[in-house]
């Protein structure tokens, strides 16, 4: 008995064990960080909007973030299955050709996103969401995805190549960047 509870607590202390505990505290703290950030961007863009129009910006926001996750493939999960195997094969022309088609997929899924927006947008507004004033904010905020189709295989690449910390940093640092740029016409006034 005394064995076995011996070989669990020195599993513990296996550096295998410490590097994923590290990675996922990487992760985790990143998480909490970008949410943080994350609300005072809504506290600061809700304060210069007002309610009612930062209320219809949510829905503009909400209704293209639904779109691009309706079209989505989730490529980071198959990225990261693939680019994975390919990486523990050391298959270098399959993680390349993973990796290129990640990105491919990701910019057509982009593409058809803003394309689906734009052609419904408008009954949309009217129709769905009752506020037809929010459609071109719509169109405008799906231009967002055409400058963000590389996160999601750029994201599998850096954690199969165990990037961890950099992901992290990477992720509060985007985060802080886009409250700066929020922060700074706002109280520039």
């Amino acid at each position: 008995m005394k064995g076995a509870i011996a070989q669990r607590l020195a599993r513990l202390f296996d550096r295998e064990v410490r590097g994923v505990a590290a990675n996922t505290a990487w992760l985790a703290g990143s998480t909490i960080a970008k949410m943080v950030v994350g609300l005072a961007q809504v506290a600061v863009v809700t304060r210069f909007l007002g309610a009612g129009s930062y209320g219809r910006l949510a829905l503009a926001m909400s209704s293209v973030n639904f779109i691009s996750a309706l079209l989505g493939v989730r490529v980071w999960e198959w990225t990261t299955r693939y680019l994975a195997a390919a990486r523990e094969s050391r298959d270098g022309k399959l993680a390349a050709a993973t990796v290129k088609l990640g990105y491919l997929l990701s910019a057509a899924v982009s593409v058809a996103s803003c394309f689906l927006v734009a052609a419904i947008a408008y009954p949309a507004s009217r129709l769905l969401l009752r506020e037809p004033d929010i459609a071109p904010l719509m169109i405008l905020f799906s231009l967002t995805l055409l400058f963000s189709w590389t996160n999601d295989t750029s994201a599998a690449a850096l954690r199969v190549l165990g990037r961890f910390r950099f992901l992290a940093v990477w992720t509060v640092v985007a985060a802080a960047l886009r409250l700066v740029c929020v922060a700074a016409p706002a109280l520039a006034g």
